[in-house]
């Protein structure tokens, strides 16, 4: 990362956290602050929409192995960027060249009809971005139907939207850098406005359609099956039954474009590579402590670190803290269990994190996510710069707690019925 970049980066989280300050002592609202903050938010996107990626090469790669399978006629779970190596369109793609697409069917027709819609990789690379900003728009859009389900007063809601939409972490990923990590946002986050309506089967159905974006939300679906079946018990088995079946029906469709039935062990064989570039500088604290020090295959890594979030959903849901069961196991796998750690999978946690966390310790998770891990190469440099981080999140959140009442106890009481803050 070249050093300029890093200094802007800085530059915009510090003028971030003043952000995050001076939102929080004014507490306002009114007409003309809701438009000035729309103004800024559109000045913030049309900026990042025609800003090339700068910390990732994701949409580069995604989009050169769609455009080259549609010039091929074939998939792009079976083709690389190494197969156009002369084309303009695989200049950008520094790394992977040897890896096919690796995410799910309904990212590969976003960018396969971005790649055929244009003439060049920029026009190509607008599409998506413009995607994106919808994407991220609306993300703010559920979050704030969330904020008024919890019954926060307009003046709490308007704070928490702007910290969460008005983070440069959220904007650098989900514009800048057009992951897709915003679209996986947007199923969790419609997921979790739904659960809290009870509209359980339409909540499942929205993780399902997320998966087949990035397979992360199907981790999630025991949330609202739990639900569904506390609620109604045996009667939910049907409904169950056609989520499931919803699940097989909609993957048949979306994989068909892509895969024959023939092709299907080699494109398993693909999405295996998925994490098979295992970077050391980029674990958390609770990977390196079991590779490193109890000395853990990182395979089995993976599996604690899947079985400690699972164990956190069922908790959570057990106390019948909805919303943490949604931020627990995703944060349990990312911490333990990532052995490819990237700092855009806590796009997934961010809206949650607003609500949960009070606004100083936000502030310092946007500093950590924005300069982790890779300005701190090599290995053990990043890890003690991680652990501080954590450790300096950690002891701010466990003061306050013991000083204040926390945020994270007002969102329980809201979610329980509780008069809150």
């Amino acid at each position: 990362m070249r050093r300029p970049l890093v200094a802007v980066m800085y530059a915009q989280t510090a003028l971030y956290s003043i952000f995050v300050l001076c939102m929080w002592l004014l507490q306002t609202t009114n007409r003309v602050m809701t438009v000035a903050l729309g103004i800024v938010f559109a000045a913030f996107s049309i900026t990042a929409v025609l800003t090339h990626p700068t910390r990732s090469q994701d949409i580069y790669h995604s989009l050169t192995v769609c455009r080259t399978a549609l010039d091929r006629h074939s998939s792009p779970y079976l083709t690389t960027p190494a197969d156009a190596p002369h084309d303009q369109w695989s200049r950008p793609v520094a790394a992977w060249r040897d890896r096919p697409f690796l995410y799910g069917p309904i990212w590969a027709l976003v960018v396969s009809t971005a790649a055929y819609a244009s003439s060049n990789l920029g026009e190509a690379l607008i599409i998506v971005k413009v995607l994106c900003v919808i994407a991220l728009a609306a993300c703010g859009y559920f979050f704030w139907r969330i904020i008024k389900d919890l019954g926060y007063a307009p003046l709490r809601a308007q704070y928490l939207l702007s910290i969460f939409l008005f983070n440069p972490f959220l904007i650098q990923t989900s514009i800048v850098d057009a992951h897709n990590d915003v679209l996986v946002l947007l199923s969790i986050l419609l997921s979790a406005c739904y659960l809290l309506r009870k509209h359980f089967v339409l909540s499942a159905l929205f993780l399902v359609v997320g998966g087949y974006i990035k397979y992360v939300p199907w981790f999630l679906l025991p949330i609202p099956i739990y639900c569904l079946w506390r609620v109604n018990g045996s009667k939910a088995r049907w409904k169950i039954v056609g989520v499931v079946a919803a699940f097989i029906a909609l993957g048949a469709l979306l994989f068909a474009p892509f895969v024959r039935m023939a092709q299907l062990s080699a494109v398993w064989r693909a999405l295996a590579l998925i994490d098979t570039q295992n970077a050391p500088d980029e674990y958390l604290p609770g990977t390196a402590f079991l590779i490193l020090l109890l000395h853990v295959p990182a395979e089995i890594a993976k599996l604690i670190g899947v079985l400690i979030g699972a164990f956190a959903m069922f908790y959570a849901l057990a106390k019948g803290r909805i919303l943490l069961a949604y931020v627990l196991p995703l944060f349990a796998i990312c911490f333990f269990g990532a052995t490819f750690f990237q700092p855009w999978y806590f796009v997934w946690l961010l809206p949650f994190a607003a609500l949960f966390l009070d606004p100083f310790e936000f502030a310092l998770l946007t500093w950590f996510l924005v300069t982790t891990p890779e300005y701190y190469a090599p290995y053990y440099r990043a890890l003690a710069v991680i652990t501080a981080y954590t450790v300096a999140i950690a002891t701010v959140g466990l003061y306050r707690r013991m000083n204040t009442p926390s945020t994270a106890q007002v969102v329980a009481d809201r979610e329980s019925g509780g008069d809150g803050r």
